[in-house]
This record gives structure tokens, C-alpha cells and sequence, in this order.
């Protein structure tokens, strides 16, 4: 059964508030960012912040997800312990709320030892717990199937992905390959999915200067209309029916992660594009 969600990022204070908006827009999911909720200190789960975020998680019933927070860098083989310590603690809070899925980013391929901390911490992270899975997301810095090559690798019941269309979309241009082949190659590995909008121009600066790219801001690329974008479905140029028809009969939650600040006036054109997705994979 397909579910429909918003990804919600939010400060503690404002989690209660930003649930009821989610509850009152009619979603069914949501994917939590835990780096926002800033739970985690020194690689180990507050306590007493836990509890309050899961006595008010608790209350809706809503299904949820968990994004990872940035600092879980999987090739970071400086701090291979610390990262490790981190991501079991992400791990305990999704078991804590109930989420099955915890999104873990791909990121860009590196070199041979770095891959191999990946794998590493992957594998001893899905055998810490069959509840979780771990949802290895493409980014728009690398091909997909980059992606897919890793989960068949690892070939762990627990290592699976979601698929981010908008990532994709730029991806594809950038590379060079075809989108809709890219996703029927690798369909049946797809437990997770993401949706949102963009115009397929790809901004170089993301992978040359973060810094930079980062600093120019979300209007400056917006009104460029390059880069992941994270709009509203219907304001870009992704071709969803095509690009979705390879999913249809999906079970699994589709989130729309749409930046916070069209929520406001822009909501029931965000629910409208989840509608149109969940038509299309129910079709």
C-alpha cells in the first residue's frame, strides 16, 4: 500500500506544531529529520530530549521515516568509531518511534578505502537490527546505478534504497545516461521513494565549490532554476507519469521533500502533487 508523506524539518521546540500542520494536510507519513531535532550529542541520544520527541511523535499516527543527519559520513575513516557510534544511535531512535526506513546518502563514490568503510559500517549497522531498513539514497553528485551496485553488492536483506526522482533527474543530464533505463534496471531494490521538482540543470558547483554553492543560496539557484530545487511537483520539468510508470504497484512510502518555506502558501499544491503521484502508481 502506497502512503503519502511530507518531509519535516524542525526544531524540537516547533515538533508538536509542525505535526498537527501535517495531521490538518492529511498525510498518512512523515520522514523526520533527526539532525534538526538535534537529539544526538557526542554520537550518544540525549535522554531527556529523546523522551520529549517520542512522547510528541507518539501521539499522531502518522508511519514514519528517518533522514540521516549530514555528519553520518560513512567514508570518514578518521572517524570511523565516531561515525559508527553516531549511526547506531540513529539506528535506536528509529526502533524507539517505530520507522522502518532510515535514509542513508550515497553520496559521491571516493576512493578504494573510503568504499570500503561504506560497505563496512553498512553491513554492521543491518546486523545490528532486522527492524530497520537501511535506505540507500541516490544523490545528484553521482549516477544512480552507482547506488544499485552497492545495495547488490552488500546483498543484505536490511541494505535496500530509495529512489530520489529530482536527484535523478539532474544526475542523468549531467552524466549522461538514460533516467527511465537507469530505473528499470534497479526498480526491484527500491523500498523508499522521493519526490519533489526541479528543472533538470545541473549546477557544477555542487560538486566544485560547496562552499560557494551553498552560499549563493536557495532563491539565487530558484530564480536560475538551477539545481535540486526541492519544489513542488508540477513547478518543474520532471516527467512524473513516464518516470513513475515502472513503480506502478510501489508499496512503500512516497515522500515529498519540498523546502519548508513553500508549506505555508503552497500546501494543498504540494498534497495535489503527492495525489498525482499516488495516481499514477496505483494505475
Amino acid at each position: 500500500m502506497v502512503k503519502k508523506g511530507l518531509s519535516l524539518g524542525c526544531r524540537l521546540e516547533q515538533l508538536e506544531e509542525t505535526l498537527k500542520f501535517a495531521h490538518t494536510a492529511g498525510v498518512e507519513a512523515v520522514e523526520l529529520s533527526i539532525e534538526q531535532l538535534q537529539l544526538i550529542f557526542n554520537g550518544a541520544l540525549h535522554p531527556t530530549r529523546t523522551e520529549m520527541a517520542v512522547g510528541i511523535l507518539r501521539q499522531f499516527p502518522f508511519e514514519y521515516s528517518v533522514h540521516q543527519p549530514r555528519s553520518l559520513d560513512l567514508r570518514n575513516v578518521r572517524a570511523a568509531g565516531a561515525v559508527n557510534r553516531l549511526f547506531s544511535s540513529v539506528q535506536e531512535f528509529c526502533s524507539m518511534i517505530g520507522s522502518r526506513i532510515l535514509v542513508v546518502h550515497y553520496e559521491k563514490e571516493s576512493f578504494p578505502q573510503e568504499e570500503q568503510l561504506l560497505e563496512q559500517l553498512l553491513l554492521k549497522a543491518a546486523n545490528r537490527t532486522d527492524q530497520v531498513v537501511l535506505a540507500i539514497e541516490n544523490i545528484e553528485i553521482e549516477r544512480s546505478g552507482k547506488v544499485a551496485d552497492l545495495v547488490r553488492r552488500l546483498d543484505h536483506q536490511q541494505i535496500k534504497m530509495t529512489y530520489d526522482l529530482g536527484h535523478d533527474f539532474l544526475a542523468s543530464a549531467y552524466y549522461g545516461y538514460d533516467q527511465l533505463q537507469a530505473i528499470e534496471s534497479f526498480k526491484d531494490l527500491v523500498v523508499h521513494l522521493h519526490v519533489n521538482d526541479n528543472f533538470g540543470n545541473y549546477e557544477e558547483l555542487r560538486i566544485t565549490n560547496r562552499p560557494v554553492y551553498n552560499a549563493m543560496g536557495t532563491h539565487n539557484w530558484t530564480a536560475l532554476g538551477r539545481g535540486d530545487l526541492h519544489l513542488p511537483i508540477g513547478w518543474g520539468a520532471i516527467e512524473y507519469e513516464r518516470l513513475l510508470a515502472p513503480f506502478k504497484g510501489f508499496n512503500g512510502l512516497v515522500i515529498t521533500e519540498v523546502l519548508e518555506h513553500y508549506y505555508a502558501l503552497h500546501t494543498s499544491e504540494i498534497i495535489s502533487g503527492l495525489d498525482r503521484v499516488h495516481r499514477i502508481l496505483k494505475a
